[in-house]
């Protein structure tokens, strides 16, 4: 037998797998279209470009702490492979979530409920537009009490969740910070290398200088610290000023 625990984690990253039903009515009550079809427009809607550096424009996950990537997509039904499968149909469409997250947690409930509380605080709005098209929903929207809604967001999506069949992490199970952090230093280190090398080469810079532009750019870059400087979540872009160290 499979343990579950190990189709969630790998280290200190975690996976989240979760299926939300969409409502099978076939029209909204506002908008005259299906549930599904809302759900899908309110997705496209969502900001994503990554090639700004205001967060206005970026996707509303990429303000929740500790994201390392996810997706949101509408599942419509099943596909069929063809012999000897069986041709099987899901009674409704969903809305999946497939996410990969860094918590401080080692036990998997308590690294999930953390995250999902980061998800609430911080997309909270764009969420419970998306999730009120899904059944259940009600009992996070009933809700009048801040902390009741954010518990009742959690036990929602506890409900959702799925094990993941085969959880893989592209990346090491750093923290996000510390990743961000690395990923900031190794291109500037690269705009570094390319700068003084072609210097050294022509004779624009000796030993001597070379150390002391070194030591400006591990004063200014900072490796040590986490919290700045560092690549901003869900930007694709350089930050401004790292190819002039």
């Amino acid at each position: 037998m499979l343990n579950k625990s190990k189709l969630r984690k790998s280290g200190k990253a975690y996976g989240l797998t979760a299926l939300i039903p969409i409502k099978s009515n076939k029209k909204t009550e506002n908008l005259g279209q299906s549930y599904a079809s809302n759900a899908r427009q309110i997705l496209q809607q969502w900001p994503s470009n990554e090639y700004s550096m205001d967060v206005d424009d970026l996707s509303p996950m990429a303000k929740v702490p500790n994201t390392y990537l996810c997706r949101f997509y509408i599942l419509n039904d099943i596909f069929y492979e063809g012999k000897p499968a069986i041709e099987e149909h899901l009674k409704s469409s969903y809305i999946v979530f497939s996410g990969n997250f860094y918590s401080k947690f080692w036990k998997f409930p308590e690294a999930l409920e953390d995250y999902v509380r980061g998800m609430w605080k911080y997309a909270g709005e764009e969420l419970t537009k998306l999730l009120q098209n899904c059944v259940g929903f009600e009992c996070v929207n009933r809700e009048e009490a801040a902390d009741k809604k954010e518990n009742a967001f959690v036990g929602y999506i506890k409900r959702c969740q799925v094990d993941n069949a085969l959880f893989f992490n592209g990346s090491t199970d750093d923290s996000l910070k510390e990743q961000l952090k690395a990923l900031y230093l190794r291109q500037a280190f690269t705009h570094f290398v390319f700068k003084y090398q072609t210097q050294i080469q022509t004779g624009k810079i000796d030993a001597v200088g070379l150390q002391k532009a070194f030591r400006n750019f591990v004063e200014v870059t900072r490796p040590h610290e986490v919290d700045s400087p560092f690549w901003p979540a869900g930007i694709g872009i350089e930050p401004e000023g790292i190819s002039d160290l």
